[in-house]
């Protein structure tokens, strides 16, 4: 199976020249569908998809040193692109060939996909000794994340969004009586656990996972006494009976809830928009979801579990907002109390207060994606 999986993975055209790539097939699956990246072409990695003309060029200069690093150098001076556009921004790589791509007069661009921690994730790899990573342009969700990254990379950065966030229009439904829960289930986290990048420490998947356990088990009974339905919105990752029994195993029957299919990239969002609250842990729908005016619930407790609980608060790194009116990152039921009481006593002008203080510091929400149309318009135009 492995060897059929590889044969099909083989490329045996010859590379031609493109002015404008995507970095990876995340990135291509990812923004293809955007108008202003028609003329964009993927570029896949050595995982993705194979070009045996590259890796024999690759072979015979460079053995095997470095050879992922040097297969994708080769690749990208035989097609001698002018842009590069990278959706995987947590993708430590891409920065690392920042020198390279200056040589070459390639403009570099990397997009924040969701929203970053410290424990598995690139910041955890990040050394303020090195001094030649980064990228031409930054595209972050808000500005504490960008700076952030401008402690470790050389960029400019620049505040669009979450751009799958700002593609899907918000439709005003009439809001259901449900408090949805983001789903961040993964079973292969549950089987083999979740690595710390920088420590190689691996924790276990129970206690990544009871952050799940502790804020679950608050909402079964504030919904039970509120009489709020509990919605789960899936994040498809695992199998759907792997996760129901997941998620059933937490509510034990204490209430009736029901777990919902996604059925494409934006059927969580129409969730959120429809029902009353959404509540999470640190997912990044969760955040984008605030972006659209949707009332939330954030419990920002998982780093109480991987021995970091600064790098995984509440939109961190902006530890000034790690506590708020409806969101905490203290595994406290007298601080769940508190967000639970604040929502359940607020009006709609509490709320809009709230939007209008804490929007932009915790996602902007452009509608179409404009700010960052007009940006590849531009460096295209160049």
């Amino acid at each position: 199976m492995k060897i059929i999986k590889i044969l099909f993975s083989l490329d045996f055209s010859i590379p031609c020249k493109t002015n404008f790539i995507f970095f990876g097939k995340n990135s291509y699956l990812n923004l293809r569908d955007l108008k202003v990246f028609d003329n964009f072409n993927p570029l896949f990695l050595m995982s993705e998809k194979l070009n045996v003309i590259i890796l024999f060029k690759t072979f015979f200069k460079s053995g095997f040193k470095e050879i992922k690093k040097n297969y994708l150098k080769n690749y990208i001076i035989e097609i001698k692109p002018s842009i590069i556009v990278n959706f995987t921004d947590n993708y430590y790589q891409f920065y690392e060939m920042y020198n390279f791509f200056k040589q070459r007069k390639i403009i570099s661009v990397s997009i924040q996909n969701g929203m970053r921690t410290i424990v598995g994730d690139i910041f955890n790899l990040f050394n303020k000794k090195e001094k030649d990573l980064g990228c031409d342009y930054l595209l972050t969700m808000n500005d504490s994340t960008g700076s952030k990254y401008l402690e470790f990379i050389n960029s400019e950065n620049i505040v669009i969004g979450s751009i799958r966030n700002n593609k899907y229009k918000k439709i005003e439904n009439k809001k259901k009586k449900n408090i949805v829960f983001i789903s961040q289930f993964n079973k292969n986290i549950i089987d083999n656990g979740f690595l710390d990048l920088k420590t190689n420490k691996i924790f276990s998947g129970e206690n990544f996972y009871k952050a799940e356990k502790i804020v679950l088990e608050f909402l079964v009974n504030f919904c039970k006494k509120n009489s709020f339905k509990l919605v789960i919105a899936s994040n498809g990752l695992s199998k759907f009976e792997d996760e129901y029994n997941f998620f059933s195993s937490i509510v034990n029957n204490k209430i009736d809830f029901n777990l919902i299919k996604k059925e494409d990239e934006y059927s969580t969002y129409r969730l959120c928009d429809s029902s009353e609250y959404t509540a999470f842990i640190e997912s990044t729908i969760g955040y984008e979801s605030f972006s659209r005016k949707n009332k939330i619930l954030g419990f920002s407790i998982r780093g109480n579990f991987l021995e970091q609980t600064q790098g995984h608060s509440f939109c961190w790194p902006n530890l000034k907002i790690s506590e708020g009116p409806c969101w905490t990152s203290k595994n406290d039921i007298n601080e769940f109390e508190r967000i639970g009481n604040f929502i359940l006593n607020s009006d709609i002008n509490t709320w809009n207060r709230i939007f209008e203080q804490y929007l932009n510091k915790i996602m902007v929400y452009d509608e179409n994606n404009l700010a960052l149309n007009n940006f590849i318009k531009k460096i295209k135009s160049n």
